[in-house]
């Protein structure tokens, strides 16, 4: 009889899967088991205390919020109130100081309240008159409200003007121009008016405006001084920068701004030419009210 293999110099097995076979004697035979049918044989264990509880996890990301619900119907109006108890009244006031409703005005030749509607009894409107033998008094018209005094006429007058670029940079001038400020300009003009007039500065209407050579508008302000004892009023041209170019309101043309030749200027980077081609800042619709008196 020859020598068999020892089982403990037998290969090392893989990991069990349950089915090796087993030699096992079984009602006087030998035939093979299963080690899970030899697993199955084997009873449990006594059940293990529970152990200690883990550590709490991390807080999960927020999900996403779900869809609103649909709106629920409305309920049903509660009953209505029983009707408050009715105020006392309350005391009535102290009677107020009666106002003045009219003021009254004489019936005296010298002294009464017209109004003409006859145009050629003079302006249609409200008079009060002084003095009627005179011709004094008070009117209102659509000009607005005059104290008649010898006065004749009412008269309005347009007078188209320009600001000067060949004047020299002296304010008191009659007419001037100059830097001023940072960056900016001033043009100075100067209207001569009529002795036998007493006149009030109305609008100055810019038809040239200043502006850059693209044609961007420069912000500008016009100033109007108080007639002096010569009867001249100086108007002013304010400009925030020095403009190189004008741009006519009616046509939309940018023209450069030039100056005189030969002639002292406040601005001397303007281009000289000959007197006619100069062309400078405009301003077309200057209009003075005057009261034409025939005692002046």
């Amino acid at each position: 009889m020859s020598d068999g293999i020892k089982i403990s110099e037998l290969d090392p097995a893989a990991v069990l899967t349950g089915g090796e076979k087993f030699a096992v004697v079984q009602g006087g035979e030998t035939v093979a088991a299963t080690v899970n049918q030899i697993k199955s044989l084997i009873p449990a264990g006594e059940k293990g205390e529970k152990g200690d509880t883990g550590a709490k996890g991390e807080k999960g990301d927020t999900g996403a919020t779900g869809a609103t619900g649909p709106q629920g119907p409305a309920g049903p109006a509660g009953p209505q109130g029983e009707k408050g108890d009715k105020g006392d009244k309350g005391d009535k006031g102290d009677p107020g100081e009666s106002g003045a409703a009219d003021i009254i005005i004489g019936t005296e030749t010298n002294n009464a309240l017209v109004n003409n509607t006859n145009e050629s009894a003079g302006p249609l409107g409200l008079k009060v008159l002084v003095s009627p033998a005179d011709g004094n008094g008070i009117t209102l018209t659509d000009e607005g409200l005059w104290g008649k005094n010898t006065v004749e006429s009412l008269t309005r007058v347009g007078v188209p003007s320009s600001f000067p670029t060949n004047g020299p940079d002296t304010k008191g001038a009659l007419f001037a121009c100059g830097p001023i400020g940072n960056g900016g300009c001033y043009f100075k003009q100067t209207i001569n008016t009529s002795s036998g007039t007493h006149n009030v500065l109305g609008t100055v209407y810019l038809e040239r405006h200043p502006c850059q050579a693209d044609g961007t508008l420069i912000p500008y302000n016009v100033w109007c001084g108080a007639t002096n004892a010569s009867y001249q009023i100086p108007v002013w041209l304010i400009c925030q920068a020095i403009p190189t170019h004008t741009l006519t309101v009616s046509t939309g043309v940018i023209t450069p701004i030039t100056r005189a030749e030969g002639y002292e200027s406040g601005l001397p980077d303007y281009p000289e030419v000959a007197g006619t081609d100069v062309h400078v800042i405009t301003f077309q619709a200057l209009y003075f009210y005057g009261k034409t008196s025939s005692n002046s």
